[in-house]
């Protein structure tokens, strides 16, 4: 699914700070990727703000991330969760995507969407390789408890990132009510 401008979040001037919509979409249907494309190069970062869940039947739904439309193993990614009295924590290198956006699945219920802020610092500088960093949470329907997740990812590439592409691994679809809004921040 392709998203379409909706507008400017309302800001004061554009000062250094402000954010500003770029692209939003809520799902009428179900969906099994999100693309946002044409990203125009004139924020400093950017901000993906996430309302999701999936329509599997258990709280083990996530979403990949890739950058560019690049699926080679140019990215590594890393995340550390808590839940109830317990942590983990994973990663890898030399991946095909660049970070992991989990959700809440059909067993806490249908009116229960996971939140996720996704960060992607300077954007379309072409003197460095994109960070990635993820703050998000979820329910656990199968332990009972809820999980929180910091998450980071690095795409080794210099190009302007002008296109983010979040898609399932395994057949799993997006919760109708799903939203995704992109925001440019200015410098």
């Amino acid at each position: 699914m392709t998203l379409l401008p909706l507008g400017i979040l309302a800001s004061s001037g554009g000062e250094a700070g402000a954010f500003e919509l770029i692209q939003s979409t809520v799902l009428a249907s179900t969906a099994n990727t999100i693309t946002f494309s044409s990203i125009p190069a004139t924020y400093k970062h950017l901000q993906l703000r996430i309302i999701s869940k999936t329509t599997d039947a258990s709280a083990s739904g996530y979403m990949l991330i890739r950058l560019n439309n690049d699926s080679g193993a140019n990215y590594s990614y890393h995340y550390l969760y808590g839940y109830g009295s317990g942590v983990a924590s994973s990663g890898s290198s030399g991946t095909s995507f660049g970070g992991i956006l989990f959700m809440n699945g059909n067993d806490v219920g249908s009116s229960a969407f996971s939140p996720n802020i996704i960060d992607i610092h300077d954007y379309a500088d072409t003197n460095r390789y994109k960070t990635l960093r993820n703050l998000g949470g979820r329910a656990n329907g199968s332990t009972g408890s809820s999980q929180v997740h910091l998450l980071s990812g690095n795409w080794r590439s210099t190009s302007a990132v002008n296109r983010i592409d979040f898609a399932f691994g395994d057949g799993t679809n997006l919760s109708v009510g799903t939203r995704f809004s992109l925001y440019g921040i200015k410098g």
